[in-house]
């Protein structure tokens, strides 16, 4: 995974509510990466840190969801090909990753895995924890080999904020229990203080893609009415 892009935007004449931010990456070695975030998978030290109780619940829901990716991951590495499942776990992790690389987020374990469903979780892909600001990252991924995702990510970003109950506050049950502080949680509920994250595969070439032109959509602007900070991640794979 290699980071081409990384920068503030200008949205001044669309938001005064919050800062957006652009990263672009790029894969080269699909079976590579796939290799790296097994690795990350089959890392357990985030369960090691909860308390008996707390551990022995996630350890059950989280074993048979870890081993149905370890599959999907294990096909891909071999084949060097995605198929949209694996694509969308692979936009997840890897926009986790340059959080942490950049702006020195703290990656939390994949909801699908905390999550209380086998797969296909109804909420939220993937989370961050903002230290500097003390604020929980709200991510979702979207994966398409024929377009340009961004538009299914922020939509489905903007359905669940707006929804009843708000995806967001859903999570913060076991967002506590992984142990994220709950300063940052009671912000979610008192002030709707939390960043956003929307990551998606690109089709066509890095030098062509034009944020700019995607901020003047409904679509993004209204999710550039939200607070602090707004993150678009975009994953180039060359196959």
């Amino acid at each position: 995974m290699k980071i081409l892009r990384s920068e503030q935007l200008d949205i001044s004449r669309i938001s005064k509510t919050c800062k957006a931010y652009l990263f672009i990456i790029e894969i080269d070695n699909v079976s590579q990466n796939a290799s790296e975030l097994i690795n990350i998978l089959n890392d357990k030290t985030w369960l090691s840190k909860l308390d008996f109780l707390t551990r022995s619940d996630f350890e059950e829901c989280a074993k048979t969801t870890i081993d149905e990716m370890l599959s999907i991951f294990s096909d891909t590495q071999t084949t060097n090909s995605i198929k949209k499942e694996f694509g969308e776990y692979m936009v997840s992790m890897n926009a986790q990753r340059t959080l942490k690389a950049k702006l020195n987020h703290k990656i939390i374990t994949l909801s699908e895995i905390w999550g209380k469903k086998k797969s296909g979780n109804p909420g939220f892909d993937f989370h961050t924890f903002d230290e500097k600001n003390d604020l929980v990252t709200f991510g979702e991924a979207k994966y398409n080999s024929n377009k340009t995702a961004i538009k299914d990510a922020v939509d489905q970003i903007n359905k669940f904020i707006t929804e009843t109950p708000n995806k967001d506050k859903i999570d913060t049950r076991e967002l506590r229990l992984l142990g994220v502080p709950e300063t940052a949680l009671c912000k979610i509920y008192k002030d709707r203080e939390r960043n956003l994250a929307a990551a998606f595969s690109i089709v066509e070439k890095v030098k062509e893609f034009n944020i700019n032109f995607f901020l003047d959509q409904d679509y993004i602007r209204q999710l550039l009415c939200e607070k602090n900070e707004i993150y678009f991640i975009g994953v180039k794979v060359n196959e």
